[in-house]
């Protein structure tokens, strides 16, 4: 089987090479729109996943040439005397001129209505296209005739505009026809048609009806007051058009980024942005953002370098990115510090204190089950009792995003997290349904929300000040952190669990596409990997009376 088309391979991975169309080479800054390792020594799996890649990028060029025929469609202009003028001379002249060139040119007859039975005229049961000679044209000629005249009387406009837009392709220009005025011209150029078509009738009985000189198609001026005027964007309606099908966390970091936009006193639409926009942008976040990392600043400029970038190549609202090429340096990025087991017993085993974010349950449980099941903390947050569930004797959280407020990381995100029978132990279960009982959706509905913040970012604030007040504060020490002390520990097992297995229950994307679309644990082997999990300050934990 051959392979598909820029799929090679070097030093036994295969590469992929999808080139830009020729009409789309003005939208991409090279000559390739995807380059790049597909990450694998497999020949099957490498021509899926080039058929996979080359359809999509296959989508992106249909979508993205029909961006570019709306930016590039001809301009919208008025009705003018001289404009009305050419397309009714246009009208008369092109059924007679054809009618010289039929009528006249032995042979033609039969040319242009070759021996077929398929046209019938309205008033007889009698193919048009049968005979020959001028009979057979005058047959034609009449059904033509009757065509435009039932046209006119019905008061059907559509196929006189749609020969009127074709005259007009000619000068370049798009007319609007919903205008009154401009209903009445296409009436009177229909009328020139029904004339045309009858002096070409009368013509098969002898009258000497001349055919007028070919219309001179009238100077349309590039009068920018007779001119569509060009539509402007802002940033804001680039979002509504992106954020279609987007995540949430993404819908939300975007929304974010943009009200920095506005902060920084950056109004203009896109049309007008300027690369001196972008440094202004640049500068704000680097000023305000001044004790973030390298990498969240960026990410802020990245997301709406997505927006611009989306506004070129999906929307062909703007030729290029202003802002291509600004970009924020991200740094070595900064390991997070695992928690010990003293750091752990000293968190786990003071007692919680009131806090208007959390109530006591979410602020005891949080902590045990990033600790226990590896979740990530919005994926804690958003669980609801229906998402604590029970297959082949195993709990299970059923970490997914059904509802409109729920998200996950990715597509791998949603998963099967077994929940260790120390937290069974400690009562979760009994947690669960007293919320189920009381009437909640929600596992944690005494976490703080707004409609600016969500339930996380609350989490987040809290857990930073009670590791301040417990004297375990360390900048990379965060509730994050709990996660990767768990990503540590399954990998420190003996014998190994296997890459496969840690990454499915961690919800990380799996570098090997078979992994990534089939491997699903069982409940059981979830269980197993969950239960190797023994932090001593977990384990001493007494049951709450």
């Amino acid at each position: 089987m051959p392979l598909p088309t820029g799929l090679s391979q070097r030093n036994g991975v295969w590469q992929l090479r999808i080139g830009v169309p020729t009409d789309l080479h003005h939208l991409y800054p090279g000559p390739d729109a995807y380059r790049g390792s597909l990450r694998t020594r497999d020949r099957s799996e490498a021509v899926t996943k080039a058929h996979a890649l080359q359809a999509q990028y296959r989508q992106t060029f249909d979508q993205q040439r029909a961006a570019e025929a709306v930016r590039r469609a001809p301009p919208t202009v008025p009705l003018t005397p001289e404009i009305e003028a050419y397309l009714t001379a246009e009208a008369e002249w092109l059924p007679l001129v054809f009618d010289d060139v039929v009528r006249f040119t032995p042979g033609a007859v039969e040319t242009f209505t070759p021996g077929m039975r398929f046209l019938t005229a309205h008033d007889t049961t009698a193919p048009l296209l049968t005979g020959g000679g001028p009979e057979k044209w005058d047959r034609l000629q009449r059904h033509a005739l009757d065509e435009a005249k039932a046209d006119l009387a019905a008061g059907r406009l559509d196929r006189i505009q749609r020969a009127a837009d074709t005259a007009l392709q000619g000068l370049g220009v798009r007319m609007d026809w919903t205008d009154s005025k401009a209903r009445l011209a296409l009436a009177r150029i229909g009328r020139a048609k029904v004339r045309a078509y009858r002096q070409t009738l009368e013509r098969g009985q002898g009258e000497p009806h001349d055919t007028p000189a070919k219309p001179v198609a009238p100077v349309v001026a590039a009068d920018p007051r007779a001119v569509e005027p060009a539509k402007s964007h802002k940033l804001s309606a680039v979002f509504q058009a992106w954020r279609e099908g987007k995540k949430r966390d993404a819908i939300n970091k975007t929304t974010r980024a943009l009200a920095m936009v506005e902060a920084a006193g950056i109004t203009s639409p896109i049309e007008a942005l300027t690369r001196q926009d972008g440094l202004k942008f640049r500068e704000h976040i680097n000023t305000t953002m001044a004790s973030t990392s390298g990498k969240t600043r960026s990410d802020v400029l990245a997301s709406v370098q997505a927006l611009l970038n989306f506004a070129v190549k999906e929307k062909g609202w703007i030729d290029s990115n202003p802002w291509a090429g600004t970009t924020i340096a991200k740094g070595r990025a900064q390991k997070r510090e695992p928690w010990d087991n003293e750091t752990l017993k000293k968190l786990l085993h003071s007692p919680p204190t009131e806090d208007r974010r959390l109530d006591m349950a979410a602020q005891y449980w949080l902590p045990l089950l990033a600790l226990m099941t590896g979740a990530r903390q919005a994926e804690i947050c958003q669980l609801r009792v229906d998402d604590v569930i029970q297959r082949d004797g195993v709990w299970l959280l059923d970490i997914n995003e059904e509802g409109d407020d729920k998200s996950v990381k990715s597509a791998a995100g949603e998963r099967w997290v077994a929940i260790h029978s120390k937290l069974i132990a400690l009562g979760f279960i009994e947690h669960v349904e007293r919320m189920r009982e009381a009437g909640k959706s929600l596992v944690f509905p005494g976490i703080l929300t707004a409609k600016s913040r969500t339930a996380a970012l609350y989490v987040s604030d809290w857990f930073r000040a009670r590791c301040r007040a417990l004297g375990l504060y360390q900048k990379w020490r965060d509730f994050h952190a709990l996660r990767t002390t768990v990503g540590t520990a399954l990998r420190a097992v003996d014998p190994p669990l296997g890459e496969a297995l840690i990454t499915a229950v961690m919800g990380h994307e799996a570098g090997n596409v078979g992994a990534a679309n089939y491997h699903r644990p069982a409940p059981k082997t979830l269980q197993r990997a969950i239960e190797t999990l023994d932090f001593p300050a977990v384990l001493t934990l007494q049951r709450k009376p």
